[in-house]
């Protein structure tokens, strides 16, 4: 579900079709919550809590609760909660940055939702990835980032043709976990003028996002290939 009953692909009514995505490894999307989870902890890393940690170690200001005001100076790494959590950001509206040249990974075992603009500068990369619903705030205008959701993602509307234009910068991958029903759900509703000359989400791609992103988001393709004594390579 791309759009409302009120909202289309385009004034001219152009759509982009074709064959549905199939992962490369089946029944597996390498985003998903599950796979995540089993390669941090088959790799032993430190995993720090979103929630009622040490003043470095926690992600969040809060201590308990769902509401999250991520701390100004972050520092790198894994970040996980096992409860839905809210990002709330300062200032109007609200805004959260993340600091300059580090690297985070959000494990969310619950819904997401997101209250406050997200904004990543060149030269860091934050990846949410949560076994829920991300859910996203009509107020919400800007989205730096990769998100990752198990189940739906949701663009919520304020009311009927009231809504603003979001754009993402990043990549959203919904259905990660491959659950009947599970859909790209949006909602916000720009009138019928914008409706028809602009559309409600908009995606810029970050392929700085990839290219600096830590190496547990990577893989690597190898060719396995027993060769022969004396034979060339055939490939």
């Amino acid at each position: 579900n791309t759009g409302n009953d009120r909202s289309k692909a385009s004034n001219r009514g152009w759509l982009v079709t074709g064959n549905k995505f199939s992962p490369v490894k089946p029944g597996t999307i390498r985003t998903s919550y599950t796979y995540m989870n089993n390669i941090i902890e088959r790799g032993r890393l430190t995993v720090n809590p979103m929630f009622g940690g040490t003043e470095t170690t926690s992600a969040c200001q809060e201590v308990r609760g769902d509401n999250c005001n991520l701390k100004g100076n972050l520092l790198n790494g894994v970040y996980k909660s096992t409860t839905r959590v809210t990002i709330r950001g300062s200032g109007n509206p609200e805004t959260y940055t993340f600091p300059d040249g580090r690297d985070y990974v959000f494990l969310i075992e619950d819904d997401l939702r997101i209250e406050s603009n997200i904004q990543v500068n060149p030269g860091s990369t934050v990846t949410f990835i949560v076994l829920g619903d991300i859910i996203i705030s009509p107020d919400v205008t800007e989205l730096d980032g990769i998100y990752s959701a198990d189940g739906s993602f949701i663009t919520r509307s304020r009311a009927r043709g009231v809504d603003t234009p979001l754009t993402i910068e990043g990549n959203v991958i919904v259905n990660a976990g491959l659950n009947p029903g599970k859909i790209f759900d949006q909602r916000r509703d720009l009138g019928d003028t914008q409706n028809a000359i602009c559309p409600a989400v908009t995606f810029i791609s970050r392929p700085d996002f990839i290219l600096n992103g830590p190496e547990l988001l990577r893989y690597t393709n190898y060719v396995i290939q027993e060769i022969a004594p004396g034979s060339e390579n055939v490939n």
